[in-house]
């Protein structure tokens, strides 16, 4: 069954990519004049949207003064931005200096990780480190000089953005022969700020609709569909809820019978930079999924990839490769008990604790490699599922060296938006909708 509505969103990435593609031209040519354009037609934006919702608020019974406020906060901003062009002039250059900067931390993080764990050559966390740091510091404090340098920046990166979303409009209307090969095409994703909420964006637009209609959802794009009869060799779980972490989102993935999930489930290892001990979860689908749902209160988007035997073979090398580095890991409630203090255990019911005692799962640590610790912008979720299924020949691959959830969503739906890509089914699992026997099949989503 091919899925609805599968023309229209290919043409939304078309449109997408070609406006992207010629944004970014348009930057690369006329540099400050386009940006200066720019910024004044935003800027009278501002001023027109804030306007009118401010006249609504005050017009509208009971009035809303919370809005009326922001509208005038935004008023302010858009009178800013019109009347003192130098403000975004700076603050561009400024912003850009601190993602420069924040990828420089991250690559810091990564270099005293591997200086601990010895898991790979340090010098390729080192020269990126040092590049980020040096370029951010001087551009954060010679905004102004370095304006046109970061246009140009900024223009490459939508040319290639834009290139990326028309290459994948062609791929979905022109078959590719070599379709099953194992191939890693290199992508430009979304920019971090956005994939990483783009899950939650999709959960908030599903509930949207999930309370407006009474009737199933079948009409909805973005819930359960398929492009093959029987079920996928691999399935990736993305899972995001509506506040708390979550909204940035977790992945896992299955494969023959077993699911891995990689996160810091050891509490006690954690640290305030967000790294910890890596624990791999190997856990059955149909008694992790229901768990995870009822214990994190999330909603599971999955997507499943069909294989042919040489790309099994591939997937189960890397599987057992991981395994290899595994150690025996017992959670603060079962090591209590083994070691009979069993008052002691009772005091214990974080996540990886009632995981085994509820669903029987394994826990693991890891011995050696670059998973033996966990970093959440870096050694994360999302690098344990890619270093899986690149093996399929997939093509994630992000130049911030930040992969998120949202960066995997991203990719997965794209994908699936391909008539003869790898990925064949879409999932959405959820609470109310969820149990251990729904997971064998297409999960009900009916409001």
């Amino acid at each position: 069954m091919q899925p609805k509505k599968y023309n229209a969103k290919n043409i939304n990435r078309l449109i997408i990519g070609v406006v992207s593609f010629g944004v970014g031209m348009a930057l690369l040519i006329g540099k400050l004049l386009v940006f200066e354009t720019a910024m004044i037609l935003v800027a009278v934006l501002v001023l027109v949207s804030s306007l009118a919702k401010a006249v609504t608020a005050v017009v509208t019974k009971p009035r809303q003064w919370r809005l009326f406020f922001e509208s005038l906060a935004s008023m302010a901003l858009g009178g800013a931005m019109l009347f003192f062009p130098i403000l975004p002039q700076v603050i561009v250059p400024e912003l850009f200096a601190v993602y420069l900067l924040l990828n420089g931390c991250v690559k810091l993080v990564d270099c005293v990780l591997v200086i601990r764990t010895k898991a790979e050559n340090l010098l390729l966390s080192l020269v990126p480190c040092i590049a980020y740091f040096t370029f951010g510091g001087i551009l954060a404090f010679s905004p102004l000089y370095y304006l046109k340098s970061v246009l140009v920046i900024i223009g490459i990166y939508a040319v290639l953005f834009g290139t990326t979303y028309i290459l994948d409009f062609v791929r979905s209307i022109v078959p590719e022969p070599t379709k099953n090969k194992a191939k890693r095409y290199l992508r430009i994703s979304l920019p971090i700020f956005l994939a990483a909420f783009l899950p939650h964006t999709v959960l908030t637009k599903l509930n949207r609709y999930l309370m407006i209609q009474q009737n199933s959802v079948d009409d909805f794009e973005d819930v359960t569909q398929k492009k093959i009869d029987g079920e996928p060799d691999i399935e990736i779980f993305i899972h995001v809820s509506s506040d708390g972490f979550c909204v940035i989102g977790h992945s896992d993935i299955a494969f023959e019978g077993e699911l891995l999930a990689y996160g810091n489930y050891d509490e006690s290892s954690s640290s305030p930079i967000a790294t910890g001990d890596g624990v791999l979860i190997i856990a059955k689908k149909e008694s992790y999924i229901p768990f995870c749902l009822e214990y994190n209160k999330t909603t599971i988007f999955s997507f499943g990839i069909r294989l042919d035997e040489e790309q099994k073979e591939a997937v189960r090398k890397r599987v057992q490769e991981i395994k290899s580095e595994l150690v025996d890991w017992d959670p603060p409630k079962q090591a209590a008990q083994k070691a009979g203090k069993m008052e002691e255990a009772k005091q214990h019911n974080e996540f990886s604790s009632r995981l085994v005692e509820e669903t029987g799962a394994r826990l693991y640590k890891f011995s050696r490699g670059k998973f033996k610790k966990y970093f959440v912008l870096s050694t994360n979720c999302v690098l344990l599922v890619d270093s899986i299924i690149c093996k399929a020949g997939t093509d994630i691959l992000s130049l911030s060296g930040i992969i998120s959830p949202g960066t995997l969503y991203e990719y997965l739906e794209s994908q699936f938006l391909r008539k003869d890509s790898m990925v064949v089914t879409r999932h959405v699992y959820q609470l109310e909708h969820c149990s251990p026997s729904d997971t064998k099949d297409t999960p009900k989503t009916e409001a």
